[in-house]
């Protein structure tokens, strides 16, 4: 066994813990085990009854206990999204009914007992972690490379004293925020010498802190002269009602960039801009014309994916939401395809589509006027396609579609 995801979603800790123990064998007798590039162990993320509920007073651990030196092989890749962190059980904390205490069997805390007993030489790649454990192994990363982190609940100063602390130079950043770096933008230009891929993205709503300025980004381009892939959340000019097209001048002055990843909002956070959707939309021949623009700048550019919309796909019923319905992705690329000719050699596909819809896209958007097109699709693929061509439906167009 090389690599090992684990989801353990439970609702009673007594059967948790049977399950964790065989979990603990398992780690224990796979000397070629590597990578654990995720590992849930936690209440189900969403319950029938639509409300998620937290241990109950004095839960008993129900974690993988290793203790007396135990540990598994010295991993590459690590993460982690929930964990029952056990704690010696003392008579101040049993007193108080505190939680995965009663069943430990170490002294002290697991996060320190993990941070002291596991082998950190040899990872490579850090896909989630709480921020207690990350601040006292970060030291101890010396073979660290990529770090991707998704929705964060840390303080905002400490990713940046993290990223601070580890010994190598990194080679991918993966954050939700740029409010968790806000001025402190040598936290990112220190791995300057060796980053290639930096991705700054969360879902919507967008704060107003968690955007990059233009000065935020010239400064990371000066300190960024390798950079070839980028990811970031993008808000439009909204002063102008345009496209950001200083911000897009700013991109394109990384001069090594290969690969582009924008997401636009596709809906104003609640309360601050009505009911309107933010314009211009996101289509096809939008998207042919900011490639353009970004290529006629710098011509290493060889791929942009404009994405719009990252809300929550699904409401509390399970039906599909307004978001899921009129969110898109696409996908510009090079090519050397004759039938691109009249797009200067130019593709641009929705990943989300299938072979045949991306077709029947390239002819649709090539037609020169489209009338009497919104609302009328028969089905949730066709209406995406409306989408690509023209935009997202307002609510009420959705509503009555």
């Amino acid at each position: 066994l090389f690599s090992l995801s684990v989801h353990i979603a439970f609702l009673d800790e007594d059967t948790c813990r049977a399950t964790m123990s065989t979990l603990k064998q398992v780690l224990l007798s796979c000397p070629r085990l590597a990578r654990i590039p995720m590992l849930y162990v936690g209440p189900p993320v969403c319950r029938v009854h639509g409300v998620v509920d937290g241990p109950a007073p004095g839960a008993p651990y129900c974690g993988l206990g290793l203790s007396g030196g135990e540990r598994p092989p010295a991993l590459e890749e690590l993460g982690l999204s929930y964990y029952p962190w056990g704690r010696e059980p003392t008579a101040a904390l049993l007193a108080i009914s505190s939680i995965y205490c009663t069943g430990y069997p170490e002294k002290g805390n697991e996060v320190q007992y993990w941070v002291e007993t596991f082998d950190w030489s040899r990872l490579r790649r850090l896909n989630c972690i709480p921020s207690n454990l990350a601040l006292e192994i970060a030291p101890k990363l010396t073979a660290l490379k990529e770090i991707i982190l998704g929705d964060l609940y840390w303080d905002k100063t400490e990713l940046t004293a993290f990223l601070e602390q580890i010994p190598t130079a990194l080679e991918l950043l993966s954050i939700p925020s740029w409010s968790y770096i806000g001025d402190k933008h040598g936290a990112i230009s220190q791995h300057g010498a060796t980053l290639r891929k930096l991705a700054i993205h969360s879902s919507e709503p967008w704060k107003a802190d968690s955007l990059m300025t233009d000065t935020d980004l010239v400064t990371l381009c000066n300190g960024l002269p390798h950079l070839e892939e980028l990811t970031l959340d993008i808000a439009r000019d909204k002063a102008r009602n345009a496209w950001p097209y200083s911000t897009l001048d700013i991109i394109a002055s990384f001069r090594c960039l290969r690969s582009i990843q924008l997401w636009f909002e596709l809906w104003f956070e609640l309360g601050t801009e009505g009911p309107e959707l933010p314009t211009p939309h996101l289509t096809v021949s939008a998207a042919r014309q900011l490639f353009a623009y970004l290529r006629e700048r710098n011509k290493n550019i060889r791929r942009l994916e404009l994405c719009s919309g990252t809300l929550k796909k699904w409401t509390y019923t399970r039906d599909p939401s307004w978001a899921s319905q009129n969110s898109i992705r696409l996908l510009c690329e090079v090519s050397s395809r004759d039938i691109d000719a009249a797009y200067g050699f130019v593709r641009v596909t929705c990943p989300d589509f299938s072979t045949k819809m991306n077709a029947e896209l390239g002819h649709l958007s090539s037609k020169e006027t489209r009338e009497g097109r919104r609302g009328v699709a028969e089905d949730a693929k066709r209406l995406l396609l409306e989408v690509a061509l023209d935009g997202p439906l307002t609510y009420d167009e959705w509503t009555a579609w």
